[in-house]
């Protein structure tokens, strides 16, 4: 225990000796995992903290805020490093922020009037904003990019839909549709193959990552049925792990739903 207000997300840090996670009480809180304690606390952010990316090699660290903005962390040193927002005339609620590589990162947010706005791309050594990902999407409620640095994917809150963009071109790739509830959470397998995504009803679907998206499994809701919050493939690829609002975790074997 640590955190005051409700824990947004958590980030696992190379080795697995430590994890790092934000909050809404603003802070984010260094952990060791060897004696399950609170080693440090990171402040600066002034409202609720609700995105957390890891950079590769895990030695920065990416938040993003209500308040507006995304702080870049030291995590040998604990020390914000850059504090990067819009401009002066926007003002951003930061609900997502993913890696893309080891110097950018993509956001999704919402402005003042809680109206989506369209994902970002920055740039850390400029502290700057190089590309929009624009699309007419409801606010984006899960992102991901694929390991290769091609693509990102976006789920949203309310459509049964999950976007996909290239990012060397910045343009829209594809669109993968589906009947049912939105609500969506997206990830992708390691090896990038794979596009997987919950929906609010609990059932996950999976696309291949290339064109032409094809659709290769639907997978049913959990027993006894619960809404899927969060979702995770091993690094192997070999299982599907989801978390739900009853408090549990289900573990699946994802490569029997996947073609030969």
């Amino acid at each position: 225990r640590g955190h005051t207000g409700a824990v947004s997300k958590v980030v696992l840090l190379e080795g697995a000796s430590k994890a790092v996670s934000c909050s809404r009480d603003r802070t984010l809180r260094v952990w060791d995992l060897q004696s399950f304690t609170c080693t440090a606390t990171w402040t600066g952010h002034t409202s609720a903290v609700l995105g957390l990316t890891a950079l590769p090699g895990a030695q920065t660290l990416v938040s993003g805020s209500w308040d507006g903005t995304l702080r870049v962390w030291d995590v040998a040193s604990g020390t914000c490093t850059a504090v990067l927002q819009g401009e002066a005339d926007e003002c951003e609620v930061f609900w997502v922020v993913v890696a893309a590589g080891s110097c950018c990162v993509v956001s999704a947010s919402t402005d003042e009037e809680d109206e989506p706005m369209p994902a970002r791309v920055w740039d850390l050594r400029t502290c700057r904003c190089t590309a929009v990902l624009q699309a007419d999407i409801a606010e984006i409620s899960s992102l991901a990019v694929s390991p290769d640095l091609r693509y990102v994917v976006a789920a949203s809150l309310e459509e049964s839909l999950v976007r996909v963009w290239d990012m060397v071109t910045h343009a829209q790739a594809a669109q993968l549709w589906w009947e049912g509830p939105g609500f969506g959470v997206v990830t992708l397998t390691q090896d990038g193959q794979y596009v997987v995504c919950g929906d609010g009803g609990s059932t996950v679907r999976v696309w291949r990552a290339a064109p032409p998206w094809e659709l290769v499994a639907t997978i049913p809701p959990c027993t006894p049925f619960s809404h899927l919050c969060c979702i995770a493939v091993s690094p192997g690829g070999g299982y599907l792990l989801s978390g739900h609002m009853d408090g549990s975790v289900h573990v699946r074997d994802l490569r029997r739903h996947l073609p030969d």
